[in-house]
């Protein structure tokens, strides 16, 4: 028995090895003929008259053949026969070699049969199909081994890239309008009408066979949609949808049965002039162009939608937000009492968001265009107060030096005690002018602004609670901006010319005078959202008189400057020198005194002018006490030069006589002239053992150096200088 087994698996192992030498011999020279054809049609680029497709038969079943083999050697393995074991492994091995063989033979078939697919697809447009077997010719030739007969794979891999490249080529002359057959996807066209109108229009090829879909299809497929997809839509875009906002067009669609086309015509106007369309043409006129192209362009591209659903996810936030900004900004009511007109505008523009949605043009969750429509009270308490802000902010551009007198309409009066008026003590009484705004100049942007402040707030006590709000805080952001925009706008004026400084001081403290009480002339008439808290600009007064303050006594700090400077060019010795420079000084005063007199209040004006003349006298004083020497002529020179002072300072003033309580060190320097050109006698009768006149406005030191500097080394002068103490 077990004899007999073992003749049988001996006839098995031997028919085996007949079988597989009989496949190894057929495999070589089905790989021979391969290689043949192979090489004479893509290495030699002669073609043989060999059919490929006999070449697969055969391959296809050598492959079955080989599969037979290999199970009826697992067959007899598996029977664990000692005697046969060895020879059965070594014909598995043959088995094996014959396989590599045959994937050889199969890959070099496939890839000639993927190649004639793609040349035999490109040759029907049938544009799918030939990017499926570029796309597996790539992945084949990828994963091929190469070492055998590389000549044959490089040569395979030149013929696909030959096949890429024809078929990208062609795709874009298609795309791009340059095809031979005279047809194309899309092609623009603009032209300069007669009539000063500017024409552009988009053709359109109307797909009757498919052909567009295949293309976009193919190049979608190819990676290759995208760039041009974005150079489309933006002019899509720029060229027709953008037009139908900003301008007024007219929008046509016209067809041709003889080159199968359709096309829209958009003509814009050069006439800058012209009012933008209202918002019912302007979205008529996007609905057509956009109908235009959901009519011919909405091709079914890939997984992700179709062209126009492509084309929307690249333009459709720029669109909304040109419509927005462009559009239905201008639309939005700019007064509370206006918003009821604006219900119309919303349903006009919930119409046109629900065709974006229904064409496929725009998500279902872009909710841009509703979203603005709904916030219409925030849009229009946002366009009331940023105009009231563009308002207020003209105003203050405005020129300084046109003014207008405000104020007290006579002039102040003295205070006077009661008990002087005999009147009881015990009574309360209190002026007319108490708390009233000095008379002076003032801009009269500042007079328009306060008006402006004034209806501001007149709009708040009407307006809903979210509203009067926002106009509330306006109110104050107007007198913030005045603030920051006047100072900056006008710095070269502030910094050059005394008027506009004297009137930016009385704007910014006319105005810091108003802000004191106006937010409590409107607290009883405000919304309840706003009664609960404090409404005041007291905060802000403070702000603008300290900005006052601040500019003015800088222009003061330059006209000091300027009258030191003056004063410190020139010496006391020579009198030209003196009196130019005293006579220069003068002039300065009295120029400042033109500016200042009519424009500053009352009380501002003499104690700036009298710091100024303060501040020359106390120069020319400090001056003459550090001579060391005067002599004769030089003193009556003096005297005659201090004389035009002591004329024409107390001019400058309202009335001559307030030249004594408003410059601190007058009376030092009418001393001082006198005591130049008085004598040891009259010098000591005014010391008067330091209770005279003299005593009263110059130290014991000051005397004794002025008259050392004007007397000569004598026993007189040593005597007044003994009762000098």
């Amino acid at each position: 028995m077990l004899f007999a087994e073992f003749k049988l698996s001996k006839i098995e192992v031997i028919d085996l090895s007949d079988n597989i030498s009989h496949l190894t011999t057929s495999l070589q020279s089905l790989k021979y003929d391969v290689k043949q054809v192979m090489t004479h049609n893509y290495v030699k680029l002669s073609e043989m008259p060999e059919d490929p497709a006999n070449f697969q038969s055969q391959a296809v079943e050598l492959s079955r053949e080989m599969e037979r083999l290999e199970e009826r050697i697992q067959i007899q393995i598996k029977s664990e026969l000692q005697n046969s074991t060895g020879e059965l492994q070594t014909l598995s091995v043959s088995l094996q070699k014959a396989a590599l063989k045959l994937q050889f033979i199969n890959q070099l078939v496939t890839i000639d049969t993927l190649l004639k697919r793609a040349s035999e697809a490109h040759t029907n447009k049938q544009y799918l199909d030939e990017v499926g077997a570029l796309k597996s010719l790539l992945e084949l030739l990828q994963q091929a081994t190469k070492t055998e007969s590389p000549e044959i794979f490089r040569a395979l891999s030149l013929e696909r890239v030959y096949l890429y490249e024809r078929f990208m080529y062609d795709l874009m002359e298609i795309w791009n309008q340059r095809n031979i057959t005279g047809q194309f996807v899309y092609r623009w066209e603009e032209m300069q009408l007669d009539n000063g109108c500017h024409q552009t229009s988009l053709k359109v090829v109307v797909d009757t066979d498919g052909e567009l879909e295949r293309v976009f299809q193919a190049l979608a497929s190819m990676d290759q949609l995208t760039l041009n997809l974005h150079k489309f839509s933006t002019k899509v875009l720029k060229l027709l949808l953008e037009p139908c906002i900003l301008q007024s067009v007219s929008v046509k669609c016209v067809g041709n049965k003889d080159t199968n086309t359709v096309g829209i015509d958009v003509k814009t106007t050069d006439n800058t002039t012209l009012a933008r369309p209202e918002l019912a043409i302007v979205l008529s006129n996007l609905q057509m162009a956009l109908e235009f192209l959901a009519t011919h362009l909405n091709i079914r591209v890939d997984d992700r939608g179709t062209f126009l659903h492509l084309v929307g996810e690249v333009i459709s936030e720029e669109l909304c937000h040109c419509l927005i900004t462009d559009c239905l900004g201008e639309h939005v009511p700019s007064s509370s009492r206006e918003l009821t007109a604006f219900d119309i505008v919303a349903q006009q523009i919930q119409g046109f968001q629900t065709y974006l949605v229904s064409i496929g043009f725009l998500r279902a969750s872009d909710k841009s265009l509703v979203d603005y429509a709904k916030n219409v009270d925030i849009l229009c308490a946002n366009k009331e107060c940023q105009l009231l802000l563009e308002r207020a902010r003209s105003i203050m551009k405005r020129d300084l030096h046109d003014t207008v007198k405000v104020g007290l309409k006579k002039p102040e009066e003295e205070l006077t005690t009661l008990i002087d008026k005999e009147q009881d003590i015990t009574r309360t009484l209190l002026s007319d002018n108490t708390f009233q705004f000095p008379g002076c100049h003032i801009s009269k942007a500042v007079q328009d602004l306060v008006a402006l402040l004034v209806s501001v707030l007149e709009e708040v006590t009407l307006s809903s609670d979210m509203c009067a709000v926002r106009l509330f805080y306006t109110a104050r952001n107007i007198v913030e901006l005045y603030a920051a925009v006047v100072p900056t706008f006008h710095s070269k004026v502030l910094d050059t010319l005394p008027q506009h400084v004297a009137l930016f001081h009385n704007n910014c403290m006319f105005l810091s005078h108003r802000l004191i009480t106006l937010g409590h002339e409107y607290q009883g008439r405000m919304p309840p959202v706003l009664k609960q808290h404090t409404i005041t600009f007291v905060d802000l007064a403070q702000r603008l008189r300290v900005l006052a303050t601040e500019t003015f006594l800088r222009q003061m700090r330059a006209q000091r400057d300027t009258l030191l400077g003056i004063l410190r060019d020139c010496g006391l010795v020579k009198n030209t020198d003196v009196e130019k420079c005293i006579r220069q000084c003068l002039r300065q005063l009295e120029l400042l005194q033109t500016v200042w007199k009519q424009v500053l209040p009352s009380t501002v004006y003499c104690k700036s002018l009298g710091c100024l003349v303060n501040t020359m006298v106390q120069e020319l004083v400090l001056r003459t006490l550090s001579l060391e020497d005067i002599p004769a002529d030089t003193a009556v020179q003096l005297v005659a030069a201090f004389a035009v002072v002591i004329a024409r300072a107390p001019q400058v003033f309202e009335d001559p006589n307030e030249v004594y309580h408003r410059v601190h060190h007058w009376s030092q320097f009418l001393e001082l002239q006198l005591v130049l050109g008085a004598n040891l006698r009259t010098i000591n009768d005014r010391w008067t053992d330091g209770k005279g006149p003299l005593a009263h406005v110059f130290t014991p030191d000051q005397t004794k150096q002025l008259i050392r500097a004007l007397f000569q080394n004598t026993e007189r002068r040593a005597a007044v200088l003994a009762c000098i103490k």
